[in-house]
């Protein structure tokens, strides 16, 4: 529940007087949260701004053909400056020591004991059918088409259409199972002494990502910082591929089609590129000897700097860096601190600075981002899943948009619509 606000608030930032306010309360499309002291009826102000982008003209930035949505979800909530999961800010879970497991954890509301890697494991059979379809790909193969054909090959090796209830222990074991496929997709880095560095079968999710992202040694230091980037990258509220993972949901896909969903939004580079172009900008900024106290390359640059939600600054961004800064070696982080304040001059830095700049310190291979962008988020994913399984399938409506600009038939715009399942709002695009 959000802030509890008046009615004149509340009618004021709907656009409307109290009168039609109060209509709006008969007819069940806003609800009365409470009373204060002078019992005056209050109202939440979540479900105010629900309502006004339901009713209100898209903004003057988007097509009238366009669509944003807004889902009601008890999985994660989101504002200007903070995040919560399931009603607690991971910022506080990341300095009590929560891995990346027991975020998962929380958000699938999994009752069991699976926080460490031994639970989290795929069956040998599957790795060798995983392996020798990989055996296809080159070298320089993108690392989410390595992890879609990995989970193309895990929905025939594992029967995963015979898991149809996803709230269920079931569901959550399969979901450990399928994160740890998509590590398992990708290949060994090389060491600087030519041996391909592996973890064992039980290892954290951290700890077995880490030698396939970067030829560094795997120091505890090293996967602490990863897995705190996993943390904090678990969940986001409806990003645009959390809804695509609800839609594959609705229409009962299996986990993996809906992981696969996810991931075909995710390689999109207004999603997920961001960290990738901030990585290759600070390897261009250090090959060209771009050092503390010189000019910065591009005061500009349009990744890394600045969130939709997040104006005054986003909260995964500095407990990461934080953790950057420990595994990072002089010359890094001279060349992270000079690109910072280039880009502070425009807006704070945000979590895709803090991942490119992870990915930067620890030497990863391109695409390393996006690897741990997916594996990150799928948590958050398969939570979405879980609660989209327990709604009736989504239909999504077109609003008739004449090709000549006129106005749409006034009976598309009646009064505001009831229910949380409508679905033509604003929300979605949020990472």
């Amino acid at each position: 529940m959000g802030e509890q606000i008046t009615a004149h608030e509340a009618a004021g930032r709907l656009g409307v007087d109290v009168r039609t306010l109060y209509a709006y309360v008969s007819r069940g499309s806003l609800h009365r949260s409470g009373a204060d002291g002078n019992r005056h009826s209050l109202y939440d102000a979540d479900e105010v701004e629900l309502l006004a982008r339901r009713g209100r003209p898209r903004s003057t930035g988007r097509s009238r053909a366009g669509i944003d949505v807004v889902i009601g979800s008890s999985i994660s909530a989101i504002g200007d400056g903070w995040i919560r999961y399931r009603g607690i800010d991971p910022v506080l879970l990341v300095a009590d020591g929560w891995t990346f497991e027991r975020i998962a954890g929380l958000l699938w509301n999994d009752s069991g004991d699976a926080i460490d890697g031994a639970d989290w494991t795929v069956p040998r059979e599957t790795v060798r059918a995983i392996g020798r379809t990989l055996g296809a790909f080159g070298p320089d193969a993108n690392v989410l088409d390595r992890m879609t054909a990995a989970l193309a090959v895990a929905n025939g090796s594992l029967n995963v259409r015979a898991v149809t209830d996803l709230n269920g222990p079931a569901a959550a074991r399969l979901g450990r199972t399928l994160v740890a496929v998509m590590v398992a997709s990708l290949p060994a880095a090389e060491t600087p002494s030519s041996r391909a560095a592996t973890a064992p079968r039980d290892a954290t999710i951290a700890a077995r990502l880490w030698p396939r992202l970067s030829p560094q040694r795997a120091t505890s230091t090293r996967i602490a910082a990863l897995d705190r980037a996993m943390v904090l990258l678990a969940e986001h509220e409806l990003a645009t591929s959390t809804l695509a993972v609800r839609i594959a949901t609705s229409v009962r896909a299996p986990l993996t089609s809906v992981l696969m969903c996810g991931i075909a939004t995710l390689s999109g580079s207004a999603h997920a590129g961001a960290a990738t172009l901030v990585h290759e900008c600070l390897r261009r900024d250090e090959a060209s000897s771009r050092i503390a106290g010189s000019e910065p390359r591009d005061v500009n640059r349009p990744a890394g700097f600045g969130h939709p939600v997040h104006v005054a600054g986003d909260p995964r961004a500095e407990p990461l860096l934080a953790a950057v800064d420990v595994i990072a070696s002089d010359r890094a982080r001279r060349t992270i601190a000079v690109s910072r304040t280039a880009g502070e001059r425009v807006a704070p830095p945000n979590s895709d600075f803090a991942l490119g700049a992870l990915c930067y310190a620890g030497k990863m291979h391109t695409g390393a981002a996006e690897a741990i962008f997916a594996i990150a988020r799928s948590a958050g994913w398969i939570a979405h899943a879980a609660e989209e399984s327990a709604e009736r399938p989504v239909r999504f409506r077109a609003r008739a948009v004449p090709r000549t600009g006129a106005a749409a038939p006034s009976s598309v715009d009646a009064a505001p619509p009831t229910g949380n399942r409508d679905r033509l709002s604003h929300g979605a695009g949020r990472r």
